[in-house]
């Protein structure tokens, strides 16, 4: 017998095949077998194909529906569009060095996290998402730090001591 946790992966893994489905809008949770489908659909198909899609997972007992049918009022996103949007938006951006900042998004506040270099940088960062649509407001967590670890640094200046001390 499956557990809770197993299920719910199981549901989301079909829900992410789908093809009539948009999952990433939907979230689920399970207790005792009972799934719940929250989110958003474009339509009652695809909330429909969702429903149909939780409830041939092996494991499931019943399915609550609690997804909202129309179209997201203009202007508006998801977090989970933002996030997707937000990480697109930091790897194109030439300044913003990659694999350095991680995005949370909370009903439309993007939050920046992560260590760079340079001021610059942190910046791009911040204005590469700043613009969005759909995003209500950035608050700007990125450290600004070295891009060297201090054993390598000592090393660094050892040798150019040493070059130095040389020469006179």
């Amino acid at each position: 017998m499956k557990t809770d946790v197993e299920v719910g992966h199981d549901v989301l893994a079909e829900l992410e095949h789908e093809p009539t489905a948009d999952a990433t809008e939907i979230r689920v949770s399970v207790l005792n077998g009972v799934v719940t489908l929250i989110g958003t659909a474009m339509s009652f198909p695809e909330e429909w194909a969702a429903e149909r899609a939780a409830l041939s997972v092996a494991g499931v007992k019943a399915v609550v529906n609690e997804i909202d049918v129309g179209p997201i009022p203009r202007g508006e996103r998801s977090d989970a569009q933002i996030v997707r949007s937000a990480l697109y938006a930091l790897e194109s951006n030439i300044y913003v060095p990659e694999d350095r900042v991680k995005v949370k998004v909370n009903q439309g506040r993007v939050t920046l996290e992560g260590i760079v270099e340079w001021q610059y940088q942190r910046e791009a960062a911040e204005n590469a998402v700043n613009h969005m649509i759909g995003v209500k407001g950035v608050e700007n967590l990125i450290r600004i730090g070295p891009s060297v670890k201090s054993a390598e640094a000592r090393e660094k200046i050892r040798e150019a001591l040493h070059r130095t001390a040389e020469m006179f």
